[in-house]
């Protein structure tokens, strides 16, 4: 994939699912993530939503290591929590895989509900159960 596109994100709600649908595309820097996560937690709060799926497969993250040892604490302040079922979409062997792999260490660490899936409706799935 190309980094020349603009870094953008599309948040919609999966109302048979019950959960937010973030797609993200193009290189995404510390401040694309600290405006997207407000919005998609908005999204959620109206319909009381606590499933979300970011479909990162066509972005690529543009973090140091400090700053994504610091993403679950700084998430956590705009009001992710741990009731939250967060699934991320980003294959493995695709450029940024490392990245996305140590920052869910660091979530699941946390006891966060989050985990990394290759195929969109796997993540879907996860992230539509019930949570305990």
């Amino acid at each position: 994939m190309s980094t020349t596109a603009e870094p953008s994100w599309r948040i919609e709600r999966r109302d048979a699912h019950r959960l937010v649908l973030v797609t993200t595309q193009g290189p995404f820097s510390m401040k694309h993530f600290m405006a997207m996560v407000p919005e998609a937690l908005a999204a959620s709060l109206e319909p009381g939503y606590t499933g979300f799926v970011f479909d990162h497969r066509l972005m690529v993250p543009k973090l140091t290591t400090s700053e994504i040892y610091r993403l679950p604490t700084l998430f956590e302040r705009q009001g992710w929590t741990r009731g939250m079922r967060v699934a991320v979409v980003h294959p493995p062997g695709q450029h940024g895989a490392r990245q996305f792999e140590f920052f869910a260490s660091l979530a699941v660490a946390r006891s966060f509900q989050y985990q990394l899936f290759a195929e969109l409706d796997a993540a879907i799935a996860w992230a539509a159960e019930e949570v305990d």
